[in-house]
């Protein structure tokens, strides 16, 4: 109830971000308290946002003004009574709401490659139901840690798969040749093991025995018992900037298939192939199976062994 003159009181409302910082001014509703008689609801601000976990601090304001040439005798007399709440919390969808709510039904052909933007399809993953993108995207960047990536998918379990794409925004295909700028690579001119560099061991994360030396087995060739080059160069990069700048606190454990199983020729066309998953004899993995199927079907689901950001497995 504001029974006074339609001037006589207004109002300012500002907020800060930390209890010791500066107040900043809102945009109101109002410049004057409205007026009424009884009791009736009235916004003093529309749409004021708070970071989900931010802790914000309000001011509000009234003055009762001193009007010139205007008798407020009535306001001698005139009540003022309020209450105020925050109304109703409207919450505004995530990054990643908006890409699960775009997501298209169905599933694409993938015996055909998509050259334009196909959008964002569902696939069950290890996890759960995933989201991806298909096709040359061009909505997908994120900055994160100083660096560009792009979202190839929304894991099942919530987390984003990106890739990293340098320290700006490259164009699809970096303006025609694929390539862009030298800074969308992280390696520094070491990546393969040169001695028996044709070994079936350097074809995983990890392998068993001493580098340079020729596996013996598959078993030992697929022990995680020593990093490969590439290994060693990517987990030096991501302590100098993810872990030593404190990211890493944002980065999923989450598992990338490994899978070294062999497959049969009759499976993969590839008549050489021995089969034995060591040495430098001709080896075709089960993943290239997947890959040569004429029917347009993919899965996301990865078969054993897996690996990690942070373990072994």
């Amino acid at each position: 109830v504001n029974t006074y003159l339609e001037e006589s009181l207004s109002y300012t409302l500002e907020y800060k971000t930390t209890e010791d910082g500066e107040y900043q001014s809102l945009e109101t509703a109002h410049t004057n308290v409205p007026q009424s008689d009884k009791a009736e609801d009235y916004n003093l601000a529309k749409n004021i946002t708070i970071p989900a976990g931010e802790t914000y601090y309000y001011k509000l304001t009234i003055t009762f003004n001193n009007l010139p040439d205007i008798n407020q005798e009535a306001d001698r007399t005139a009540i003022l009574s309020t209450k105020f709440n925050l109304g109703s919390v409207i919450k505004e969808k995530t990054a990643i709401e908006m890409i699960i709510a775009s997501a298209k039904s169905g599933t694409p052909s993938f015996a055909n490659v998509a050259t334009t933007d196909e959008g964002v399809y569902s696939m069950q993953d290890d996890y759960g139901t995933s989201y991806y993108y298909r096709g040359a995207v061009e909505n997908n960047y994120v900055k994160f840690g100083g660096f560009f990536w792009r979202i190839i998918r929304i894991n099942g379990d919530g987390s984003l798969r990106m890739i990293y794409d340098g320290t700006q925004a490259y164009a699809n295909a970096g303006g025609g040749n694929g390539l862009g700028g030298t800074d969308r690579f992280t390696h520094t001119g070491v990546a393969w093991n040169t001695t028996n560099y044709n070994d079936a061991k350097y074809v995983g994360w990890m392998y068993g025995g001493a580098n340079g030396n020729a596996s013996t087995s598959k078993s030992q060739a697929q022990t995680n018992e020593t990093n490969t080059n590439i290994k060693t160069q990517v987990d030096s990069w991501y302590k100098t900037n993810i872990v030593d700048k404190g990211l890493s606190k944002y980065i999923s454990d989450e598992i990338f298939c490994n899978d070294r199983s062999t497959a049969t020729s009759s499976e993969t066309w590839w008549t050489s192939d021995t089969k034995k998953g060591f040495g430098s004899d001709s080896t075709v993995y089960g993943g290239w199976s997947r890959f040569m199927k004429t029917d347009g079907s993919w899965n996301m689901t990865s078969p054993s062994p897996h690996i990690r950001v942070s373990t072994k497995e």
